[in-house]
């Protein structure tokens, strides 16, 4: 009895088939997606909410300072995701966007307007992938409310000035202060925030540059190529 030619990787009903296949589990993959993003947005707004619940039982000053931290860098994260989701693909997000949502944020909760600080963002760096996004925001959260806390003490006015950049295939972020400088004692045994700072340039194999120079300056270097 003869029989017809055996279907072959080529055979049209054959490819159609893995095309339906690969569509489904694409789908699949970004309903997964964006349910873990909603599950983090939700995450992150309950736990600075309660955060900010306990800071108003608490009168050790110490103890508010550490807690208000741990709260900007939860809904610095919140913030992040809440783009990614907002995105579309999930794959990239505007950081300068980004970025003036947390400087909007930081200001707000460290009353940069009633201290007379002035903060500027500065950004012509095209949309970031999120890999590489999410760690450079959590980045610039630190920066940006290290230099609002510590920077001008002893100051009743100042600026702080943050700038994202790509150009000749480097990403560069930077922030700076005119405030009274990082100090020796920081410099020399580090902060939990400076910690977090050099933990994450690391992970992003960039580069990180401290100088003091009529206050200070802090620029992260990586390559284009793994943020765009």
């Amino acid at each position: 009895m003869a029989q017809g030619p055996e279907a072959g990787p080529d055979d049209p009903d054959i490819l159609r088939a893995e095309i339906d296949h690969l569509r489904r589990e694409l789908a699949r993959k970004d309903l997964l997606l964006r349910a873990a993003l909603h599950r983090a947005r939700s995450t992150s707004g309950s736990i600075t909410s309660l955060i900010s619940l306990q800071m108003r039982e608490m009168r050790d000053p110490a103890v508010r300072a550490a807690l208000e931290l741990t709260r900007s860098r939860i809904a610095a994260m919140g913030r992040a995701h809440r783009l990614v989701s907002d995105s579309g693909d999930g794959k990239s997000l505007d950081l300068g966007r980004l970025l003036r949502d947390l400087v909007g944020a930081l200001a707000e909760a460290l009353e940069a307007a009633e201290r007379r600080i002035a903060i500027q963002v500065t950004t012509d760096a095209p949309d970031i992938l999120t890999s590489a996004a999410i760690p450079l925001a959590l980045i610039a959260n630190e920066l940006i409310g290290n230099a609002l806390r510590y920077a001008f003490r002893d100051r009743r006015s100042g600026r702080v000035q943050v700038a994202l950049r790509v150009d000749g295939g480097r990403l560069t972020l930077s922030v700076r202060d005119d405030g009274i400088g990082i100090s020796d004692k920081t410099l020399a045994l580090g902060s939990s925030g400076l910690f977090l700072v050099r933990s994450l340039a690391a992970d992003l194999g960039a580069r990180l540059d401290i100088l003091r120079d009529e206050g200070t300056l802090i620029t992260l270097t990586m390559a284009a190529d793994r943020a765009v």
